[in-house]
């Protein structure tokens, strides 16, 4: 149902609590692509109860997911963020009642077109939005002979283009501050790495400056811009590849699927 936008504000307003649905897999709100405007949604609940029964479709396709409770104080604030994901419409439900809105119609869209790019917070809301959907799916538990394998595909290809078009934030240790104007040599920084349970190692990069802001909190790195052509020169022994965003999704990327983003999407003289 699609009602007048000050209704549904007033509706969250008037929440102690909200509660959202969250894949257990992205450790981020669980998205819905609807079929006919093809909007992505966040799927909210005033109440806990009707959440888990609302989602028992989805957990019987077998989605992971579970509900994450929002106090009203950080409601607003968390909605927000919803924008770096590529969210762009909020489902309310309430009493068995489904209200869709714009999530620009709830909380204020972040502009920072006034800004000089040099000053703009690294944003990445289509790979996010697609990292989220792949993984979904990919994560599914059903039978293999279920799993629709021409989405997946479809999925992953639109996860590559965007790995092969974004900028990633990616922590450095400096061995000494940059002079005014100096730039970043080879030598005069270290890179961090992420040690798996299986004992490799892989490069972090971040799709955002929140998520990068989530690995970085105790302010020991210095975060630096590259694109996955530039990431690529990295992927030495012992590195064994990259993960995308450690501290929720991790996604791995392997030399050989770096490679493979870079063949599709770079063309070489």
């Amino acid at each position: 149902m699609t009602v007048d936008n000050h209704f549904i504000l007033r509706k969250l307003q008037s929440l102690e609590n909200a509660t959202i649905v969250f894949s257990t897999v992205t450790k981020h709100p669980f998205l819905v692509c609807d079929e006919e405007t093809y909007d992505d949604e966040l799927l909210i609940f005033a109440d806990v109860n009707e959440m888990q029964e609302s989602v028992k479709p989805y957990v019987a396709k077998g989605y992971l997911l579970h509900g994450v409770t929002i106090p009203q104080d950080k409601l607003a604030r968390f909605l927000s963020d919803c924008f770096t994901l590529g969210v762009n419409q909020l489902v309310f439900h309430e009493n068995g009642t489904r209200f869709s809105v714009s999530l620009d119609k709830i909380v204020i869209h972040p502009d920072y077109s006034n800004l000089p790019m040099e000053k703009r917070p690294l944003l990445n809301p289509e790979l996010q939005l697609s990292v989220l959907y792949f993984l979904q799916e990919l994560s599914r538990r059903i039978p293999e002979e279920q799993r629709d394998q021409e989405k997946l595909r479809d999925q992953e290809e639109e996860l590559a283009a965007n790995m092969a078009k974004a900028q990633f934030l990616v922590p450095i240790r400096l061995n000494e501050p940059l002079k005014p104007g100096e730039r970043l040599e080879p030598g005069k920084f270290q890179l961090t790495m992420i040690n798996t349970k299986e004992g490799e190692q892989f490069l972090p990069i971040f799709s955002d400056v929140k998520e990068y802001t989530l690995f970085n909190k105790e302010n020991k790195y210095q975060g630096i811009l590259m694109t996955i052509e530039n990431l690529r020169q990295l992927i030495k022994d012992p590195c064994k590849g990259l993960m995308l965003n450690p501290t929720s999704i991790a996604l791995r990327l392997n030399a050989k699927m770096v490679d493979g983003i870079l063949q599709r999407f770079f063309e070489f003289e």
